[in-house]
């Protein structure tokens, strides 16, 4: 930029990318003799999985921001912002908290926080006071005499200075003292839960990162959330469109699922490195069940681990055939993780809505050159709220209801237009699927009818609608 090199980074140098490093083989040797089996798959937490696949697009964007951030602190600065967006449950947070810590081994302060601390300008000026020690209290002693000549009696003079925090103020001035306070070290604000912003507060944070760095002041912001938090950003009161018009190609991280064979070797190579034996071809099988999701990747070696045999006589070995316990325990956590999405889309009365959805994502599954765009999403979501099940009611407008869709992950664009949608766990909506098909559910049975009268007024009408849902559940 400016016609300068921009310094070579790489911020994750330290992760586990195709093999494991040195330090990740010996963390998984010592859990695998403990029996801490999350430490190598952590299924169902943010913490980073011992292998990272298929990031390396989403990480070369950080790594972009990373270089600009740490380059020569005269050169102009475009980017500014990162955000990685996407579906719950597809590793935003482990790339979030990568980065963090690549770049804190890099020499850059970095500010952790949530979209919590911005929900009120009072929450963002108490994330930023914190960086700061406050000074403390001065004491100044002198020693003198008392009287004519100062022969008197000996005594010790005290005197007080007051001692001070940062200030609450504008936000760029406040971030200009913390930066001055770090010796105008590069500086990283890094945010996960995004979307829980208040348009403004996030508004005024990017905006004063943005000024700061016009005056050579290297900050940068890294956020994470779900894909409303594009939405938090076309807000009016947030007044950083800025953010999405210009340079999006590089700002924009989206982050989705992986492929069939990106979620095996997720599985295979930690258990290969580890000396844990397994028949490749059923776990390539296994794997297809996955349906690409980085959660239940790591579901899945967590379940092979946990059924494993002769762990306690240091010949480790997992069966991850069809009838196998470890598949079992897959499917088991598989659909007590459908369970809790139903649950959440039922309390709502929005289970219709997904119904039709799933149906939508179906047909345009069918033929290459089909699109689910804003106003086909629209009409199923519509559909869905004009024929609840029985006995419920929706407790959304149907623009409420489509926020709440992408709030959750369900539906979400991966171009960052709000215009063509996928759905994040294609998977689910088989499920909502075979709940809708089934006579045993007659609350939902019921409405089957009705949702399928409305398909031809959302969907041209199609021999793929005939189809059964893709595939059994996993």
């Amino acid at each position: 930029m400016a016609g300068q090199q921009l310094l070579a980074i790489d911020a994750f140098d330290w992760v586990s990318r195709t093999e494991l490093t040195k330090e990740d083989v010996k963390l998984g040797q010592r859990s695998l003799r403990a029996s801490n089996f999350r430490s190598i798959f952590p299924a169902g937490s943010s913490s980073r999985p011992l292998l990272m696949v298929g990031r390396e697009r989403h990480i070369g964007k950080l790594n972009q921001l990373g270089a600009e951030l740490t380059g020569s602190g005269d050169e102009f600065r475009s980017h500014i912002v990162s955000l990685l967006y996407g579906p719950r449950g597809c590793g935003k947070t482990a790339l979030l908290d990568a980065f963090s810590e690549g770049m804190t081994r890099k020499g850059v302060r970095v500010i952790s926080g949530t979209g919590g601390s911005l929900r009120t300008v009072e929450g963002l000026h108490g994330l930023l006071r914190n960086q700061m020690e406050p000074n403390p209290e001065r004491i100044t002693r002198t020693r003198g005499g008392l009287g004519v000549g100062r022969t008197g009696i000996d005594r010790e003079v005290s005197e007080k200075a007051p001692g001070g925090a940062l200030e609450p103020g504008p936000v760029d001035v406040m971030l200009q003292a913390v930066s001055e306070s770090l010796d105008n070290r590069p500086l990283l604000i890094a945010l996960d839960e995004a979307h829980a912003s208040a348009p403004n507060v996030l508004g005024d944070l990017l905006s004063s990162a943005q000024r700061l760095n016009g005056r050579r002041t290297p900050i940068a912001v890294a956020l994470a959330g779900t894909p409303d938090l594009l939405d938090i950003l076309e807000d009016p009161e947030c007044q950083a469109t800025w953010v999405l018009d210009r340079a999006s190609e590089d700002r924009l991280v989206p982050v989705g699922n992986l492929t069939d064979a990106e979620c095996e070797r997720a599985v295979a190579v930690p258990l290969r490195t580890l000396g844990v034996g397994f028949r490749e071809s059923d776990l390539a099988e296994a794997a297809l069940s996955c349906r690409g999701s980085p959660y239940f990747t790591q579901l899945l070696g967590l379940c092979g681990l946990r059924n494993a045999q002769g762990i306690d006589r240091r010949r480790p070995s997992v069966d991850f055939g069809p009838q196998s316990a470890a598949l079992s325990d897959f499917r088991a956590g598989v659909e007590a993780r459908y369970g809790r999405a139903w649950s959440a889309l039922d309390g709502q009365g929005l289970t219709g809505c997904a119904r039709q959805l799933g149906i939508l994502w179906r047909w345009s599954q069918a033929a290459p050159d089909r699109a689910i765009y804003s106003n086909l999403a629209n009409r199923a979501v519509a559909s869905g709220l004009a024929h609840p099940p029985e006995g419920q009611r929706a407790a959304h407008s149907p623009e409420g209801a489509s926020r709440y869709f992408r709030h959750l992950g369900y539906i979400w664009d991966s171009s960052g237009s709000n215009q063509q949608w996928e759905l994040g766990l294609p998977s689910f909506f088989d499920y909502v699927e075979s709940i809708y098909q089934s006579r045993a559910k007659p609350d939902y049975h019921s409405t089957v009818s009705a949702l399928d009268e409305d398909l031809t007024r959302i969907i041209p009408d199609d021999e793929s609608l005939e189809d059964e849902a893709d595939g059994p559940l996993p």
